[in-house]
């Protein structure tokens, strides 16, 4: 089963949680931003039994996945 994976990107100036191209959060902080992600995907994977995932860029513009459920 393919892995759904919560994307944490800096748009328009705020870190944005985004799944399939919609915001679920958007934030100031990047920390605060994966948190969510977090959150979110754990949750998605506790209810659904999917596997989810969070990732995010790395400072030098890299994305690599940071979480993984199932």
């Amino acid at each position: 089963m393919k892995r759904t994976l919560l994307s944490v990107l800096e748009l328009e100036e705020r870190w944005q949680v985004l799944l399939h191209g919609r915001s679920l959060h958007s934030g100031e902080d990047k920390r605060d931003a994966i948190d969510a992600a977090s959150r979110f995907a754990r949750n998605r994977h506790d209810i659904t039994g999917e596997p989810t995932g969070v990732s995010a860029p790395l400072c030098n513009g890299e994305v690599v996945v940071l979480w993984r459920w199932g």
